[in-house]
Parts: structure tokens; sequence; C-alpha cells
């Protein structure tokens, strides 16, 4: 198997893009149409907010209220699919990979539209495996020092111009949902029924195969440190075909935030939006991306109850206690999970193994 990702990998993103850092034209205040609008196979969601009108420094702040507004898609036969604009997931819709979508804005007496897109196709990812290693230049206190290095392998497709994003998502089964204080102690309370905690990658890992096209790649995902519990560290890994116009602007986030995880507290000198234009007000700048993709899943569970030479496993969790009262009558209540969102769910992940 050839391990040439990283050189090219590190060749893409340390592209360097070039913005004025003393651009005496750029406005003190400003208010920006933010969308985040994502199309795949599966789902399709768009949520419109506006930023605050204050730049502090150099960061644009989201006003996280979100705007009521049509927002619509039509596809390439004219078929339009209507969507709420407070981000909700509509599972209703489904995109085809090599079909054309743009996207349609109506909001506070404006329009923007989208270019045209096409929703790529993706490769099949082949696999997804872990190796344990020690990080010698990391200090044996650091969380990483010892732990499993995570690597996606796929073949990419044998025409240029193709763009690929990994997610993964971390689901960890909660040990608490509730907490009691006695005295100095603080002790924990039991869910009542399944809930999970989940955690999603903070960096933007891409790749264009201009320099690698056809090849097997290997691509990192991510480290994991070697630490319990949980004793079986559970992922789930997307590899996503994605557009040019959306790579070029992740790729602008992911150089202009340092890779912290929020496309949308950038600096006021970011490349706006690759794709979405203010129609009826052609000097308003966008930010956010028109973004189609198709995906390939994998689930991997990283066995972290085997022992290696030479190497402690940190215990990550606070030492809290799970509640039990001296008095035997006394019932131990149990904490309902809370609202399914983004990072809590009740579900139990596919594939999952406790």
């Amino acid at each position: 198997m050839n391990n040439i990702f990283p050189i090219f990998f590190l060749a893409i993103i340390a592209w360097q893009c070039q913005y004025p850092l003393d651009d005496i034209d750029q406005p003190k205040k400003q208010k920006f149409l933010v969308v985040t609008a994502d199309l795949s196979e599966s789902y399709g969601r768009i949520l419109l907010e506006y930023s605050s009108e204050e730049v502090e420094g150099e960061n644009i702040n989201l006003n996280t209220q979100p705007l009521i507004g049509i927002a619509y898609v039509v596809d390439g036969s004219g078929n339009s699919s209507y969507f709420n604009t407070n981000g909700e997931k509509n599972t209703t819709f489904h995109g085809m990979a090599g079909e054309a979508y743009q996207l349609f804005i109506e909001v506070e007496g404006k329009q923007y539209e989208s270019t045209i897109e096409t929703m790529p196709k993706p490769p099949s990812l082949d696999t997804v495996d872990y190796v344990f290693n020690t990080k010698s230049f990391l200090f044996s206190t650091d969380p990483l020092h010892h732990g499993f290095d995570v690597t996606a392998h796929f073949q990419d497709l044998p025409e240029d111009g193709n763009y690929y994003q990994w997610v993964w998502a971390h689901y960890e089964r909660r040990r608490f949902c509730g907490y009691i204080a006695d005295g100095n102690v603080t002790y924990g309370l039991p869910c009542a029924g399944d809930c999970f905690s989940i955690n999603y990658n903070p960096d933007l890992i891409l790749l264009s195969d201009a320099l690698v096209n056809g090849q097997y790649l290997d691509v990192p995902i991510l480290r994991v440190s070697y630490a319990a519990p949980p004793l079986k560290y559970y992922l789930q890994i997307e590899q996503r075909a994605i557009s040019k116009n959306a790579y070029d602007y992740f790729r602008a986030v992911a150089q202009q935030t340092q890779n912290n995880g929020n496309q949308f507290d950038i600096p006021s000198q970011t490349l706006f939006s690759t794709n979405i234009q203010c129609t009826s007000h052609p000097d308003d700048k966008v930010l956010g991306v028109f973004n189609l993709y198709a995906s390939n899943k994998k689930i991997l569970i990283i066995d972290q109850s085997v022992e290696y030479p030479n190497a402690t496993r940190l215990t990550i969790y606070p030492d809290i206690q799970p509640y039990d009262p001296a008095d035997p009558l006394v019932s131990v209540p149990s904490i309902p999970c809370g609202p399914e969102s983004r990072y809590n769910t009740s579900i139990v992940p596919e594939g999952w193994m406790d």
C-alpha cells in the first residue's frame, strides 16, 4: 500500500491564499447572511442566520437566531423541493449522485441563488483501520503520547477533478445524566435508558486529487488516546465526495481558522461564498456554501482493553462515583437523557458494542 497521502495533503492544505490584513476599505460594522445548505443522498437541510453587525478584531460573530425565509432547490428536471430555514434535517429529501441542483433563497426582501451544482459520485471507502503506536516527540503526560492512528483507505476515481472530505463522529455511552452534591463530594445519577454523547472532528479533513489522481490513498483521520473508559471506542467515519466550490470554500476556512472547527467564526478578510450570491443586492456578501455531497460510511470500534508493553492506559474521567445513599430505602432517581440534539441522543448508534 503506498502511503503517499501525507506529503500531498500537506502540500495541498499548506497552499496559501493571500488576503490583505490592512484593507482600509474594510468596514468596521457589517452584517452577512450566513447560509448552511447541505444536500446529500439521505437528507437536505438549510439554516439561515445573520452575523452580528459588530466586527470584533478579525472575527465575524454569529447571531444564532435562525431567520424565517423561503428556501428551495430545483433539480435538473425542474422539480422543486422546499426546506425549513431553521436547520432541521429533511429526511424525505434524497439527492442523487450525478444530478444537478440549484438553491434559491428569499429572506427579508432579498433574493439569493447559487450556481448550478452537480452532486458528485463517491468512490467506495474500502477500509478504515487503526494502529497502536507511541509518539516519542510528545511528552509522556500528553494524552496522545500512547494512542491509535486511524486511517481510511480508498481508490481515487480515475478521472481528474475529484474532491473529498472526511467527517467522523464518536459516540460514547454517558456514565451519568445528572449529579448530586453530598457535602463536598459529587455523585453521579444514572440515565433513564440509553443515552449517548456525540463528538465530531474539530478539523476539516480535505483532499483534492490534483496530484494523486487515480491512486490508492491512505488518509489520516484522527489519533485516539490510549485511555479508558470506554474500553470500546466507537467511531463513525464518513467519506464524502464534494464539489470544487465546496472544497475551495472549506479549504479557505481551514487555512484561516487554524482548523478550529467553526466555519463562521472567521476573519473578516475571508473568502466569501464560492457559489451563493445575492441577486437582488449584488454587493451583499454571503458566508457559507451550497454543499452537495454523496458519501460512504464505515464503523470502527477500537479495542482499548488490549494491554500494550510499556504503555499506560490513561483514565480521562474525573473520579465521580455513582450515588449510593446510606439508607437502603432511599431510591436513586434516574435522569432523562435530555432532548435529541447534534451532541446528545437516546438512539443506539448502528453497530454499537458495549
